[in-house]
């Protein structure tokens, strides 16, 4: 679904834009339980300390080296980096707009850059394209399943489209639309027989908005909320103790309860094994999959034929963007409707043909507040947090989630279209936190030009 032009980039940044200039020189032995991209980033992160600046102490962002002088390092350790010229060219041909706009996208996997010849498809003849919007409906989520049916048609050829592109049969599972990821997560608390069926286990390595709307909900309706714990700092799964949460104690209990379960971590971006969607309906679990983490390419990876998962939570807001804002769906598998209870609430949106998929939108309701509020401090870099309240070993397994402490994070995704500039530039933005005053500094500056006081 994404830009034609962003293939082209692809398979040129892949003829090896970046390679290890050390590598000649030195060849390291390779554990085989690292992954490639793995290595990779090492040694880039090694070859960039070794070589950009090494053994030099800044104090503030005024004594960092100006962009020209930071280029010319970056190119002398990675010579090969004018090969990505192609890379640049796409950028200024196709999305010019970045560069107009004075403004640093640094969330490329969470917002869709429309190329121009798509835009110039979309103002022109676009009389096959398939432009949409979305209406809320009041349903609970079992009436929908059972009695909703296929909507439209352009509702139903948009949900079997989705159904083939994750290659989920239409036999087996039932979709709804929602208005973002965590109004998919607050249904599934709203319908799942909790009263029956009493744990709820998550495996978060940080808080987000859908994931506190699940648990709250859960644990109004009964639920004993438990959650996986992760090892400080690298924020791996702490294997034994979730496996003890997960193996059944009590062979006769059929259903234990509600396991969800990230295919990635929106924070450090480590991968989970499907293993323990495995082990979890081996014992007893209902299983949701949260795929909301993963781009379209790993999205039409699936293995779903294998695992079978209950539920599984995608958010479009990594494809469209955030027009129609936040826009998603979750796909529940017919032999697990029966079980889920009515419940009255929201969230569950139909599609409705409109004029221009690129339009304006006054909904707000799959966005981030902190968004926009770090953007209009900061109105030169078009900062994007993606989650927060990264936790911390000691704290996530506690039982009392209000005792619970955490670091606060904002995560970048810098991928093809980035150029050097993009990189530099947020660097600079970083390296103002050098100064211990800075927040409190902006904290005033917004407030003289907003008439209100926001937490930073």
């Amino acid at each position: 679904m994404h830009s034609p032009r962003l293939r082209e980039a692809t398979q040129a940044c892949f003829q090896g834009c970046c390679p290890n200039p050390n590598l000649d020189e030195v060849e390291q032995p390779i554990a085989k339980t690292r992954s490639t991209s793995s290595v990779c980033r090492h040694n880039f992160a090694a070859t960039t300390a070794s070589s950009f600046f090494p053994n030099t102490h800044f104090t503030n962002h005024e004594s960092i080296p100006s962009l020209q002088e930071s280029f010319l390092h970056f190119i002398k350790a990675y010579p090969n980096y004018s090969d990505t010229a192609p890379i640049d060219q796409i950028r200024a041909r196709e999305y010019s707009h970045l560069s107009i706009s004075d403004h640093v996208c640094l969330d490329y996997i969470g917002v869709g850059l429309f190329s121009q010849s798509q835009m110039n498809k979309s103002d022109g003849q676009s009389g096959n394209l398939p432009l949409f919007g979305v209406t809320f409906k009041s349903v609970s989520l079992k009436s929908q399943l059972l009695h909703g049916g296929e909507g439209s048609p352009l509702e139903s050829a948009i949900k079997k489209r989705i159904m083939e592109f994750l290659n989920i049969s239409q036999d087996d599972y039932s979709m709804v639309f929602t208005a973002n990821r965590s109004a998919a997560f607050k249904l599934v608390a709203q319908s799942y027989p909790f009263q029956s069926s009493r744990k709820l286990l998550t495996v978060y390595d940080h808080e987000s908005e859908a994931l506190d709307s699940m648990v709250n909900m859960s644990e109004k309706r009964g639920a004993r909320v438990m959650a996986a714990e992760f090892k400080w700092p690298r924020l791996r799964i702490h294997s034994a103790k979730l496996r003890k949460m997960i193996v059944r104690d009590n062979k006769k209990k059929k259903n234990r309860g509600l396991f969800v379960f990230p295919l990635q971590s929106r924070t450090s971006g480590a991968s989970y094994s499907y293993q323990w969607m495995t082990m979890a309906q081996e014992n007893g679990w209902h299983v949701l999959l949260d795929a909301c983490a993963l781009g379209p390419k790993e999205m039409d990876s699936f293995a779903l034929s294998l695992f079978q998962p209950d539920f599984l939570i995608c958010s479009f807001y990594k494809i469209f963007g955030e027009n129609p804002t936040g826009f998603g769906c979750l796909i529940v598998k017919k032999s697990t409707v029966p079980l889920l209870e009515a419940s009255g609430g929201s969230g569950i949106v139909s599609i409705t043909p409109e004029n221009n998929l690129l339009r304006s939108s006054e909904d707000n309701s799959g966005t981030d507040t902190e968004l926009e509020q770090i953007a209009k401090n900061q109105e030169r870099h078009n900062s994007i947090i993606l989650e927060r309240n990264v936790k911390e070993t000691e704290t996530v397994g506690t039982k009392s989630r209000k005792d619970k402490q955490g670091i606060t994070v904002a995560t970048v995704a810098l991928t093809f279209l980035a150029n050097f500039e993009d990189a530099y530039r947020l660097w600079a933005f970083i390296a103002q936190f050098l100064d211990a005053d800075f927040v409190e500094k902006e904290r005033w500056r917004y407030t003289a030009l907003n008439q209100k006081t926001i937490e930073v």
